[in-house]
């Protein structure tokens, strides 16, 4: 066992949880477009 688990979790199951907001993924995936697809040249 790790001797610094208690500085990274609380939980009874000794696991960090991880929460992810539901869009996340979609926003992510958004910042990869081309910021200038709507801009005129």
């Amino acid at each position: 066992m790790c001797p610094a688990l208690a500085s990274c979790t609380e939980s009874r199951d000794q696991q960090k949880v991880v929460t992810r907001h539901v869009w996340q993924k979609h926003a992510e995936e958004a910042d990869h477009l081309p910021h200038s697809i709507n801009k005129k040249d």
